[in-house]
């Protein structure tokens, strides 16, 4: 193996329509790494997007799997994750797990196993990734 790492980012962001930020931190016990609020009116009044989000990022962590990055960013609320899949379902939010994949020299193991999986079943999380180019 290479003596340097694969880089990634790892996220976990709520989003969706003007929520207490400071509620969900508290709860959950994180500080958010961003907070966003649409600023756009018209965008603000799109019932299908979403006009707030709370983002936790570990940023450039190093992985030789996305396994690790994603067990990572779970980890970060894992204790806390039932009081967060409450908050998220009565506000009716969504949680997204994404990573970013830095392609430098080499590239980190494409592989999600079945206890991750099972994880981001349970905090009812989608989960997207972006390949550096």
């Amino acid at each position: 193996m290479p003596d340097e790492c694969p880089e990634i980012s790892a996220s976990f962001v709520v989003g969706g329509d003007d929520f207490d930020t400071a509620v969900l931190s508290q709860l959950i016990g994180l500080h958010p790494t961003r907070v966003w609020h649409q600023k756009i009116q018209y965008l603000r009044e799109r019932s299908d997007i979403s006009n707030c989000e709370w983002e936790y990022k570990l940023d450039k962590l190093e992985c030789w799997a996305i396994d690790d990055a994603v067990q990572k960013v779970l980890d970060a609320f894992w204790e806390k994750k039932n009081d967060l899949n409450d908050f998220i379902a009565s506000k009716k939010l969504k949680l997204t797990i994404a990573l970013y994949v830095y392609n430098e020299e080499f590239n980190p193991e494409y592989v999600i196993s079945l206890d991750t999986m099972k994880r981001l079943v349970e905090c009812k999380a989608e989960f997207c990734m972006q390949l550096d180019e």
